[in-house]
């Protein structure tokens, strides 16, 4: 690019009080600054939108009734007017550099550019783990590659037209839009880089949307599922089943009625064997003897807690 592309911050809130000073301050950080910053109050409760009024970091756009992070950016990206899109959440930080970094990387081919994510300990700061991305750039197949690696926009700068090309995030998701949004720009074609330095920071705790909303994220995730049945070809059915076969298995100790509906699922995909292969050897003999549904509801069952009470 012989002259900078201008970019975007966009930053939906809701309920963000507690956020909003330290993020302005991370955000103005930046050794190249964002060309526009666009809040949305996505109808807060709190002093959200009081503390937003105070502030001359960007332009706010309040929203009067609550409908979730995908119309809020949605509404973002209608309103915003630079060629380029970052979105960041008001819990999460970036690196100096990111800005500078990413639009080096998006000189090339790209059409969109995701960084590595750095995950930490909101209260102590201290390092849980760096999300590493770095496969993208020599997979083959990077719809493959977003349905097996869950990613998020605040480490990602998209051009708009990619991002106009699918209409957005799909505002039938209230929770799993993120990785929904990566899955459906690769499968219209949109090729993705990935810049493995870790220069997003995701700041994790309690009172965090998904650690509030288990149950509810996974529901969704399973409404996303079976959008990909309906819009992507035949070749991603295996990848379908291993995730709701594995899903199922992780969340039965927690919610035994959202494993059936993930086993439901995965059984109407016809394929088989992925069950046994994301459990324990006990519940794959059970499976044997009485089929999954069963097996999960003898080991994570009132029988199944009952006995594991009397013999811990």
């Amino acid at each position: 690019m012989s002259t900078k592309p201008t970019v975007s911050l966009l930053v939906p809130c809701y309920n963000a009080e507690s956020y909003l000073a330290d993020f302005i301050t991370n955000m103005s950080q930046q050794t190249v600054p964002f060309d526009e910053v666009l809040f949305y109050d996505d109808a807060s409760s709190d002093r959200t939108a009081e503390l937003l009024s105070q502030q001359n970091f960007g332009r706010v756009i309040y929203g009067k009734v609550n409908q979730g992070p995908s119309v809020g950016r949605n509404v973002l990206i209608r309103e915003s007017t630079g060629q380029l899109i970052h979105f960041h959440d008001v819990d999460d930080w970036l690196e100096p550099t990111f800005l500078e970094q990413t639009l080096k990387a998006l000189e090339g081919d790209c059409d969109a550019v995701i960084t590595n994510i750095k995950s930490i300990e909101r209260d102590t700061g201290r390092l849980h783990q760096i999300h590493d991305y770095s496969e993208l750039n020599t997979c083959c197949d990077q719809t493959e590659f977003f349905l097996t690696h869950c990613c998020y926009p605040i480490n990602g700068l998209y051009r708009r037209e990619a991002l106009e090309t699918i209409g957005g995030f799909r505002e039938a998701l209230t929770r799993d839009e993120d990785p929904d949004l990566h899955i459906r720009l690769a499968h219209s074609g949109v090729h993705f880089c990935c810049l493995p330095i870790p220069l997003a920071i995701n700041r994790f705790g309690q009172g965090t949307y998904s650690s509030s909303s288990w149950s509810a994220c996974l529901r969704e995730h399973l409404k996303a599922l079976k959008f990909y049945e309906q819009e992507l070809p035949q070749q991603y059915r295996t990848v379908l089943c291993m995730d709701s076969a594995k899903t199922a298995a992780n969340c039965a100790h927690r919610h035994l009625q959202i494993a059936y509906e993930y086993l439901d699922f995965y059984d109407s995909l016809g394929e088989k064997g992925y069950l046994e292969k994301s459990v324990s050897p006990p519940i794959k003999l059970l499976i044997k003897m009485f089929g999954s549904r069963n097996a999960l509801k003898i080991r994570y069952g009132f029988l199944g807690t009952k006995l594991r009470e009397i013999f811990s």
